[in-house]
C-alpha cells in the first residue's frame, strides 16, 4: 500500500470521526455535557473576523493566508455542544505579487471544552492549475478573551492528485446572539468555570 492511499483524506477523515466517542466521553467526565431539555429552545449565534496564517505545500514551501471567517453556531441550550457552519474565504500568494482567492465551507462541532473540528469542501481559483477543489478535515481550540473568541486552526486539505496540504489559522471573532434565549433559560454565571459559552 503506498503512501498516499494510507495518508489520504477520508483515512484521516474515519480516524477523526473514530475519535469523536473518546472526546464525547472525556467531555462528560469533565462535567461539561449536561443533560438537555427536548423542549429547550436552540440558542443560536453568527460569529465573524479576519483570518491569518500560512499554507505548507508538500515541497515544503509556505505561503500566507488572509482573509475572512463566517461561523453560524446552533445549540440546544447554553451549555452546548455547538454545531457549527463556516464559510473561510482566503487569498494567499500576497508576498509573491500573486492572488489567489478561496472559500471553504465546514460542518462541524464545538464541544464545551472549546475543541472544535469539522469537515467540507474547499475550492481554489487562479493557482498554477487554474482551479482546485479538495476535502478539507480541521481540528483546533478557541480561546477566550472576553466576548471575543481567538481560534487556532490546523486544516488538512487532500486533493485527487496527492498533492496534500497544511494550513494553520488564527485570528479573532465577536458572537452575535440571533434572538434571545428564553427568560428562565441558565444563566451564563451558572456555566463550569473554562466553559466556552
Amino acid at each position: 500500500m503506498n503512501a498516499r492511499s494510507t495518508y489520504g483524506p477520508m483515512t484521516l477523515l474515519t480516524a477523526l470521526l473514530m475519535s469523536l466517542p473518546v472526546a464525547a466521553h472525556a467531555q462528560a467526565r469533565n462535567g461539561y455535557l449536561q443533560p438537555t431539555d427536548p423542549n429547550e429552545r436552540v440558542i443560536k449565534y453568527d460569529l465573524g473576523g479576519p483570518r491569518l496564517g500560512a499554507t505548507f505545500s508538500p515541497d515544503g514551501t509556505a505561503s500566507s493566508q488572509f482573509g475572512w471567517h463566517f461561523e453560524s453556531q446552533a445549540a440546544p441550550g447554553l451549555n452546548g455542544p455547538w454545531f457549527i457552519v463556516e464559510k473561510v474565504f482566503l487569498v494567499s500568494g500576497m508576498e509573491n505579487n500573486r492572488f489567489v482567492p478561496s472559500g471553504t465551507l465546514i460542518f462541524g462541532m464545538r464541544l464545551p471544552g472549546s475543541f472544535e473540528f469539522g469537515v467540507g469542501p474547499s475550492v481554489t481559483v487562479g493557482g498554477y492549475r487554474g482551479m482546485n477543489t479538495g476535502v478539507v478535515v480541521a481540528a483546533g481550540h478557541s480561546f477566550r478573551a472576553g466576548g471575543i473568541r481567538i481560534p487556532v486552526n490546523i486544516a488538512f486539505a487532500g486533493e485527487r492528485n496527492g498533492e496534500h496540504r497544511f494550513t494553520i489559522l488564527t485570528g479573532w471573532a465577536i458572537r452575535d446572539l440571533v434572538g434571545a434565549p428564553d427568560a428562565d433559560s441558565e444563566p451564563r454565571s451558572k456555566a463550569p468555570a473554562g466553559q466556552d459559552i
